[in-house]
């Protein structure tokens, strides 16, 4: 209640019987705010919560607020405990429209944010937040930007989750059941455990220092780049075997284990999204777990399990990788195309950095043989020279002899019937005829990588023929792949 209506209000004074009235003094509202680590304890009177949780860990406002509560917390601490009333303030900026102008209800640049949580999400809002930069900038708000937010980011977490689910209902995988330690998986395996537990380590650092946006930004890097496009994308063939076997085993569980991880590691900054793939992969194998993500502990690094210098090889690996797809480009020879070899120049120590990876830098650069040689080496007119860094080179052999172009022409072939398993929505198990037409080059090059095809699109033959248009549950196409025309049909 404020004056004047204040005024009006009396109370008889238990002890002297007399009237009791508002005090006349007036003092500055903001002394209500600034007293609150003390006053919501009903301190002097009572001491013993106020004690424990005085300072306060942090507080945060917007900027405008520094001339505001930020200030009256402080003075009116000074004045009474000669201390400030908290440890660590975090100063948010403002939210601006698309154009930078501050968001005002005067102005009609206010969005209504019920319209975005219905389209996009809670989930990709938070996100877009966390991401935008430190959280004392401003921000403008852009849907454009919390789209590509929950495009580039929540969808690749729900991808990578998608994926296990799909090949661990197909195997009736079950995490329970199963147990290899980390130290007898193979070297991707490792590598990803190793990344989880120093991302773990950084995010957590992070948090602390309260840079809530580097946390998030390395959290994303390590979905998107290291879990999706690198170890997912590099073990799928290990689920797509069809018999259980030890590597497989070592596959689901790496993924499993990364996947809870990163449920609980993200479970304060995307709850609903961690929520649901909490329920599905641990609730829905176990009831003797916690009810839900939000109750169980943040993660702690284990040590034991960074190995650094794997982590520096694979880094290295990645670089060469990189380097080598942009000669690839220089060249314009695509990536579906094999090449004989690929040379590295380094010292010694880079090589024996990679040397464990060579099977690595092969499939990821579609070459036969990987190569290393000192400064003396020197290339013929074929090889295409790209510098990794300042004392690495990368030369690759662009000479395409009958062998390599016939495989060429077959990985473009399994691209295309793969497409066409899609446009049918085909089950990931389903096996398929395939039936083609084409020259005797595109024979030969079937017929030479026929098993390779099979293994590729689970095809249980393949027939040299025209199927009939009349012909029943066949899906056929016609194709240029190079200069080839190649007719293809399949049947399931």
């Amino acid at each position: 209640m404020h004056r004047p209506y204040i005024d009006d209000v009396v109370f008889e004074c238990d002890d002297c019987g007399g009237e009791m009235r508002r005090v006349g003094d007036v003092i500055d509202c903001w002394y209500d705010s600034g007293a609150a680590p003390f006053a919501q304890w009903h301190y002097p009177f009572e001491k013993d919560e106020f004690e424990r949780n005085f300072p306060a860990d942090f507080i945060t406002e917007a900027i405008d607020q520094t001339r505001g509560w930020f200030y009256s917390l402080l003075a009116i601490s000074t004045t009474i405990f000669d201390t400030a009333p908290y440890l660590n303030v975090l100063s948010l900026g403002h939210i601006l429209d698309e154009k930078g102008v501050k968001m005002s209800k005067s102005k009609g640049n206010v969005v209504d944010i019920t319209s975005t949580l219905d389209k996009e999400g809670a989930d990709a809002l938070r996100w877009y937040f966390y991401t935008a930069g430190p959280l004392s900038d401003d921000v403008r708000f852009t849907e454009k930007g919390i789209i590509e937010k929950q495009k580039k980011f929540l969808n690749t977490l729900w991808n990578s989750y998608f994926f296990f689910v799909t090949y661990a209902v197909i195997d009736e995988f079950n995490p329970n059941k199963k147990e290899i330690p980390v130290e007898k998986r193979n070297a991707m395996d490792r590598w990803i455990i190793s990344r989880l537990n120093t991302l773990t380590k950084e995010v957590i650092v992070s948090i602390e220092r309260f840079e809530i946006h580097v946390a998030a930004r390395k959290m994303e890097e390590f979905i998107v780049n290291d879990l999706s496009n690198w170890y997912i994308r590099r073990s799928r063939r290990r689920f797509w075997i069809v018999e259980a076997d030890f590597d497989k085993d070592s596959a689901y569980i790496t993924l499993f284990e990364v996947l809870v991880s990163l449920c609980k590691l993200l479970a304060p900054f995307v709850p609903f999204i961690t929520e649901h793939i909490y329920q599905k992969l641990v609730r829905g194998v176990s009831d003797d777990v916690l009810e839900s993500v939000h109750l169980c502990d943040y993660p702690s690094p284990e040590e034991s399990l960074i190995d650094t210098e794997l982590e520096d090889s694979m880094a290295m690996a990645s670089k060469l990788v990189e380097a080598g797809r942009r000669a690839r480009a220089e060249a314009g020879i695509k990536i579906r195309q094999p090449l004989k070899e690929v040379v590295v120049v380094c010292n010694d120590q880079k090589r024996k950095n990679v040397e464990s990876l060579v099977g690595v830098l092969k499939d990821e650069l579609n070459v036969n043989e990987v190569r290393f040689e000192d400064d003396a080496f020197v290339a013929a007119d074929d090889y295409k020279q790209v510098d990794v860094d300042e004392d690495t080179a990368l030369f690759l052999d662009t000479y395409l002899d009958k062998g390599l172009i016939e495989e060429g022409l077959v990985r473009d072939l399994v691209r295309r019937i793969q497409g066409m398993r899609k446009d049918l929505d085909l089950e990931y198990t389903a096996k398929i005829r395939i039936m083609y037409k084409g020259d005797v080059e595109v024979k030969e090059a079937i017929d030479r990588f026929s098993d390779y095809i099979r293994t590729e699109t689970l095809a249980e033959s393949i027939e040299e023929e025209k199927p009939s248009e009349s012909g029943d549950n066949i899906y056929e196409k016609d194709w240029k792949i190079g200069k080839k025309e190649v007719h293809l049909a399949i049947k399931q």
